[in-house]
């Protein structure tokens, strides 16, 4: 057996979870791991992406769930594990890909802007690391993906508290 079909076989009706899956990133990667015969699970805030997501991927033949959840609430999340495994019965991968953005001057951008954009690029993947670490232990195996972007390497001007939270 080639090694492609080894990892598509290993793939096949694993279930993952995938914050932030609306659009972008997120949605690109629900995609590929459809094609890939995944169970879906689609987490955003708004429902109408997650709605648009859901379709694509039930196209696609896969089981899909989508859920709407902010990943800055600890409940939210705790919400999605729950659904997931009543569904499922089990999470194999978990992605916390959500991020959100300010740019300008950081004397210009209010406090109270900075602070969502850490609730959601810090907090957020720890509400989803929290919640996955302890179902993958159940478990025994799991596989948890922080998505990173380039501004947590290559910091680009205007874009301090991003750049600090990735």
């Amino acid at each position: 057996m080639r090694k492609e079909e080894q990892f598509q076989q290993t793939l096949l009706r694993k279930t993952v979870v995938i914050k932030g899956s609306s659009s972008g990133v997120g949605r690109a990667a629900a995609e590929a791991f459809a094609l890939e015969g995944c169970n879906i699970v689609i987490v955003a805030r708004g429902q109408k992406g997650i709605d648009e997501v859901v379709e694509l991927c039930k196209g696609m033949g896969v089981e899909v769930l989508g859920i709407s959840a902010d990943t800055c609430v600890a409940a939210d999340i705790e919400r999605v594990a729950e659904e997931t495994l009543s569904r499922f019965g089990r999470i194999d991968l978990w992605i916390n890909n959500a991020g959100v953005m300010a740019s300008g001057k950081f004397e210009e951008i209010p406090m109270e802007i900075h602070e969502q954009v850490i609730k959601t690029n810090l907090f957020g993947y720890m509400h989803g690391a929290y919640n996955a670490i302890k179902i993958f232990k159940k478990q025994n195996e799991g596989i948890l993906i922080n998505n990173v972007s380039i501004g947590g390497y290559m910091p680009a001007p205007y874009s301090s508290v991003y750049s600090a939270t990735k």
